[in-house]
This record gives C-alpha cells, structure tokens and sequence, in this order.
C-alpha cells in the first residue's frame, strides 16, 4: 500500500513533466 502512495505523486511529477515537455515542443514549432 505505501510503495502505491509513494508511486502516485512520481506519476503526477511524470504528467507534469510530459505536460511540459508538450508545450516546450509546441512553443519550438511556434
């Protein structure tokens, strides 16, 4: 149970992180 609890906030860091790498491509083809 905890080592679900400890994944969870590295998987919202991970969507933030595609999030921003998404925009990051976005502005580059701006």
């Amino acid at each position: 149970m905890h080592a679900r609890t400890i994944v969870k906030p590295k998987t919202l860091q991970s969507n933030l992180e595609q999030a921003g790498l998404s925009a990051g491509e976005l502005a580059a083809l701006l």
